[in-house]
């Protein structure tokens, strides 16, 4: 925790202008006359990181392609190998400075309440629809053909640019389920380091009293560790922290990017990283390329006096590598580079022919695009997410600030704000990109830090002037962002998140009982029965690839709308059925979903032949169950539940002696198995009777199998169910009479 991400006086060892030569940075190294200044080391180990992940994704590619085993030591090696390179080149070229003590004390408390609040939402798994959907499936290292071998397992989005999915796959491998979500805390507290950097940077750029004492009140009023706590800590931010989201591992290299603009000495070799960073925050994100743009515009602006045929070429490559490989798969997979978008001009044959854009968000219409940016403060909970952030006076102190910058800039002139002018520039066009392609509220998290950015930079110019009316009104506005902090981390923690997980919920300790062993969903016995997994119902592609890694997933779902109903797909799974596969589907437990899953299957004709549960990972209400699925030929699925009034159904008599058939459970199992009896009686309408007792055992579902002589009794007879104890829920699935052999 003892990064170095200030720089300044106040007992701050700054890097001063490199053209004096050599310096010092805090730390006894020495900075070249050429050195390349990056806002922490922090972020340039996040960086080496990704580098290291870009290759491994670069050589499974080339093996993918060639028919060369994927994920060989060999590759590994060779990543290895390639990310040294990168850093023996740029380690020689880049400087951070350095943070006095009292600073690195306040900046490590920062970093242990981000890891402390990530800690406590890890103790719950990420139920939120993308994770389960598809960020699960994509961390897993290696490319396959998701469209012939598995059929899009995670719908249209496996398809995006996956690089942040798979830098968590090597902390969930390591840690598990649960804890390899922590690594958005260490993502966080790289930004944190970053934003600690740009804002003590302004802060050496003003004019502070001479006095001791107005010094000290400056220091405390802008105390920087604690600013960049409020302006980072933002509701999109709390809600994505401690999941499998890659939102938050975007903004290390967004912010990196603003460093880059507000710093005033350029060279060809900083704008070739320049362009590195901005494809690798491309490639973190395809919806990133609205604040992509604007910085990109400015830093061509900035550098145009040394812009050369040359450089410009090589930032050209540069900036176009990170996303090559995606681009590359998705080609030859899809048809489509940025598949499913722009299909109108890719046509890809595995995607409607038209431009995807989720309707459900944004503005309608030119007037609400232009107002967009006080459509989302005036009515935060029309048109702009699931979950909307009704708390938006923090974003309204930053319209003030920039209300009062702007008149500022126009009055004083620019060349006094054209720090603040460049974020100005920045926020307003990406602001309006993103109103225009998205408008959801999840894809604005870097435009409210922005946001607050701007208010930091007019906050710590206010503060520094020790006018009092001014720094009262400064602290006043500040107090939003406070109040915004305690809002959003008061609210996520109470299940106002995209899991919708609460530290109020059950089972705490069940769940804390599974950090680091939770890797896979199912036993080994459970896995070695799965041959493939036909997902019906639901979009549980991530969760499929932790009961069966590496066996084919086909989701229906995607079959009928992104494949627009082929019947090849809908063979393949047939087919597998036919020659005796064991093809599973997965649904969560619950009386009620288990009764519309049966219904859903009758309507799409698919009969369930054996049930297991998924307790091996999850615990509580989320608990999943898988089915074997065959071909129902006829056959309709059918559920009796022992202790509630739907608990008998009327069958034909097939013979005198047969055998009673049915799959067992109880569907609200909590993982704690009791033994119970279960009691099977048929009746007829002449009275006549017969009963069958079966002893059952904790562990659920189980099939069910024992003889019953039903001589002498009618054509149709009443099958009815119960339990001793009749506490004992118990659901009886397909209930059947078959002639005894």
């Amino acid at each position: 925790m003892g990064e170095s991400y200030l720089s300044g006086r106040n007992g701050l060892s700054d890097v001063k202008n490199s053209r004096r030569g050599a310096k010092g940075d805090g730390a006894g190294a020495k900075i070249s006359s050429r050195s390349i200044r990056l806002t922490s080391k922090l972020f340039y180990v996040f960086l080496l990181y990704t580098v290291f992940i870009w290759f491994c994704e670069a050589a499974d590619l080339f093996c993918y392609l060639t028919g060369l085993p994927q994920t060989s030591i060999l590759s590994r090696v060779f990543a290895l190998a390639a990310a040294a390179a990168f850093h023996l080149y740029w380690g020689k070229r880049v400087s951070f400075s350095s943070a006095s003590k009292n600073q690195k004390i306040l900046f490590a408390a920062g970093c242990l309440f981000i890891m402390g609040f990530c800690l406590v939402k890890c103790i719950f798994p990420d139920f939120s629809y993308d994770t389960g959907n598809y960020h699960l499936y994509v961390q897993v290292p290696g490319f396959t053909d998701n469209i012939h071998e598995s059929v899009l397992p995670g719908r249209f989005q496996l398809f995006g640019f996956r690089l942040p999915d798979r830098m968590f796959y090597l902390f969930r491998a390591v840690l598990g389920l649960r804890l390899g979500m922590l690594f958005t805390g260490l993502a966080l507290t790289v930004s944190y380091a970053q934003i600690c950097s740009l804002l003590n940077s302004f802060l050496e750029q003003m004019d502070r009293p001479q006095t001791k004492t107005g010094r000290a009140a400056v220091g405390l009023l802008a105390c920087v560790p604690f600013l960049s706590l409020l302006f980072l800590l933002k509701n999109e931010v709390l809600m994505q922290l401690g999941t499998y989201m890659v939102e938050i591992l975007c903004l290390p290299f967004f912010i990196e990017l603003l460093s880059f603009l507000l710093q005033e000495e350029e060279s060809e070799e900083k704008a070739v990283l320049f362009c590195i960073l901005g494809g690798f925050f491309f490639c973190t994100k395809m919806t990133n390329i609205v604040y992509l743009i604007p910085v990109l515009v400015l830093y061509i602006i900035k550098i145009r006096k040394i812009v050369t045929v040359r450089l410009f070429l090589g930032c050209l490559i540069s900036g176009a590598i990170p996303v090559s490989v995606y681009l590359i798969y998705n080609g030859l997979t899809t048809g489509n580079i940025v598949y499913p978008y722009y299909n109108t001009i890719f046509h890809s044959p595995w995607f409607p022919d038209a431009d995807f854009k989720d309707g459900r968000w944004g503005p309608r219409g030119m007037k609400e695009l232009l107002l967009w940016p006080f459509y989302m403060l005036l009515y935060p909970d029309y048109r702009t997410s699931e979950l909307p952030t009704r708390y938006v006076l923090d974003m309204w102190a930053g319209y003030i600030a920039i209300g009062i910058l702007v008149i500022s800039g126009f009055l004083r002139g620019w060349k006094k704000y054209w720090r603040e002018g460049i974020l100005l520039i920045v926020y307003v066009f990406s602001l309006y990109g993103w109103a225009a392609t998205t408008g959801h509220s999840r894809y604005l998290m870097i435009g409210s830090i922005l946001n607050a950015l701007i208010f930091g930079f007019w906050y710590i110019r206010t503060v520094s002037s020790m006018k009092p009316v001014r720094c009262a009104a400064g602290v006043f506005l500040l107090l939003f962002f406070a109040g915004q902090v305690c809002s959003s981390g008061w609210g996520t923690l109470h299940g106002s998140e995209w899991s919708f997980r609460s530290i109020s919920q059950p089972e705490k300790k069940a769940n804390i009982s599974w950090f680091f062993r939770d890797r896979e969903l199912a036993d080994q016995e459970t896995r070695q029965k799965i041959d493939a997994v036909y997902l019906t119902q639901n979009n549980w592609g991530g969760w499929a690839e932790m009961l069966a890694e590496g066996k084919p997933i086909v989701n229906l779902q995607a079959i009928q709308f992104e494949l627009q109903d082929k019947e090849e797909f809908y063979e393949k799974v047939h087919s597998w059925m036919r020659e005796g596969k064991q093809v599973w589907d997965m649904l969560l437990e619950g009386e009620e979903n288990l009764h519309t899953y049966l219904d859903g299957l009758n309507g799409l004709g698919y009969y369930v032949e054996d049930m297991e549960y998924l307790d091996n990972s999850l615990v509580g209400y989320r608990t999943m169950a898988i089915a074997r699925l065959t071909m129902a030929d006829g056959r309709e699925n059918q559920i009796i539940t022992a202790g509630r009034e739907e608990n008998s159904a009327t069958v034909r008599r097939p013979a005198d002696r047969c055998t009673v058939k049915a799959l067992a459970g109880n569907p609200v199992y909590t993982g704690e198995g009791q033994e119970f009896t279960l009691i099977i009686e048929a009746r007829d309408s002449a009275g006549n009777e017969q009963t069958v007792r079966i002893p059952m055992e904790g562990k659920q579902y189980r099939k069910i199998e024992a003889p019953m002589d039903l001589s002498g009794m009618e054509e149709q007879v009443e099958l009815s169910v119960r339990t001793e104890p009749e506490t004992v829920i118990e659901a009886v699935v397909n209930l059947q009479l078959i002639p005894a052999e």
